[in-house]
Order: C-alpha cells, then structure tokens, then sequence
C-alpha cells in the first residue's frame, strides 16, 4: 500500500509518517494541496489522507481538484 500524506503542519506529517513506519506501508508527505496535485501528476497512491485546514488549498479543495481532473480525464493518480 502507498500512502499520500498532506498537512502543513509538520508535526502533523512527522507523526503520521512515523506511525505508518511500524505498519511497513510506503508513504510520501506533502505540505500542501498544491504540493499534492504535483506529486499526484507522477505518482500512483492507494490513499490519500489529508488535513482539511490547510493555507491555500484546503483539503476539500484538493479532493475537489482531485476529483476534477479525474472526470476531465486527467491524469493523477490518487
């Protein structure tokens, strides 16, 4: 399993790589949903777990862009 994490704060995103450590699943963090969108145009994951309030794009903002390019047949991979 692959996982996608984003969250600005990066004692968020320190614990929750931390804590996918002892599960062994692969894992990348992102700090914001721009970040994301980037590292979803070349990436495949299986999850996506992400903090809603974040500066810029929220995270209902990045499922919304996530599920956009999907119906426009983009090609992220989340």
């Amino acid at each position: 399993m692959k996982i996608l994490i984003v969250d600005d704060n990066a004692l968020n995103r320190d614990l929750a790589c931390y804590i996918l450590t002892d599960f062994q699943v692969k894992f990348k963090a992102a700090s914001s949903g721009h970040e994301a969108l980037d590292i979803l145009k070349d990436e495949t994951f299986d999850v996506v777990l992400m903090d809603v309030q974040m500066p810029g794009m929220d995270g209902f903002g990045l499922a919304r862009a996530i599920r956009e390019a999907e119906g426009d047949g983009a090609h992220l991979h989340a």
